[in-house]
C-alpha cells in the first residue's frame, strides 16, 4: 500500500483555513463518494481503497493518505 504525506504551509486564520478543508471535503464527497469527519482539528477521511488524516494547524496543513 502507498503512503503519500504533504505538509504545506498557509497564510489564513485557523477558522478560514478549516473552512477551507470543509469546502474541499464536501467537493471530494460529492466526486468521488469519499466519507469524512472532523476530530478536532483532523479531518479524518475514506472510502474503498483510500484513506486518511488533514490536520489543520495555525501555521500549516499536513496531510497523510494511504
Amino acid at each position: 500500500m502507498s503512503d503519500i504525506k504533504l505538509r504545506r504551509s498557509h497564510n489564513l486564520p485557523h477558522d478560514k483555513a478549516r473552512l477551507a478543508a470543509e469546502k474541499m471535503a464536501r467537493r471530494l464527497k460529492k466526486e468521488f463518494d469519499l466519507d469524512y469527519e472532523w476530530d478536532g482539528d483532523v479531518l479524518v477521511f475514506e472510502r474503498s481503497g483510500v484513506n486518511g488524516e488533514l490536520t489543520v494547524a495555525p501555521k500549516h496543513v499536513e496531510m497523510e493518505v494511504k
